[in-house]
């Protein structure tokens, strides 16, 4: 099945809580440049330069702000998702699912809605190398190893946990960690997925 030559559908995930000028107002609708492009309007227009369609958009609270601002920069109103209860990125992508059935696509891209600073070329890479692979079922993604120096926003991110062969078996927030956990798992996954 393809949509667009590329049978890719994205996902924006947009239920944070951050806000940068007033707990009434979501950070991703906040202005990234001069030129009054909004965050999530960043991460949307990448999705939209790499030809990925359908672009869904999940999201919780303050979904009237989000709704208003993905419609501003092209997002179809049916592919607006709520996510009634916060929990987790995999309950998320798991509740767009019946919507892209809709559409004709093999992969999904997944992004978080505050991460507006991705290169085009970063993500299409990622998403290349996930093509290679074919239909099998696979699961792609970015990762960093924390190394001395690292910046604090990077140790924030996901550690990624391995079984004994390397092979990964889940992400696991810093915050549900020990601190000896924290020192032994020391690569991190920056939010950027694609699955089949």
């Amino acid at each position: 099945m393809k949509m667009n030559g590329n049978g890719v559908a994205g996902i924006v995930l947009a239920a944070g809580y951050g806000w940068i000028t007033s707990p009434e107002k979501s950070k991703l609708v906040e202005p990234l440049t001069d030129n009054g492009q909004i965050i999530i309007g960043r991460v949307v227009n990448l999705f939209q330069r790499l030809k990925i369609s359908p672009i869904l958009v999940i999201n919780d609270k303050l979904s009237q702000q989000i709704r208003q601002a993905v419609a501003d920069v092209g997002i179809n109103p049916r592919d607006f998702i709520i996510q009634e209860q916060r929990a987790g990125t995999a309950q998320a992508v798991k509740l767009c699912l019946p919507h892209i059935g809709q559409y004709e696509c093999d992969h999904l891209l997944v992004l978080y809605g505050d991460m507006p600073l991705w290169h085009h070329q970063t993500i299409k890479s990622l998403l290349t190398s996930h093509l290679i692979a074919g239909n099998n079922p696979t699961i792609s993604m970015f990762s960093i190893t924390i190394e001395r120096g690292c910046p604090q926003t990077v140790k924030q991110f996901g550690r990624i946990l391995r079984d004994e062969l390397g092979r990964i078996i889940g992400v696991k927030e810093p915050y549900e960690m020990s601190l000896e956990e924290i020192e032994r798992v020391r690569t991190v996954n920056p939010s950027a997925w694609v699955f089949n």
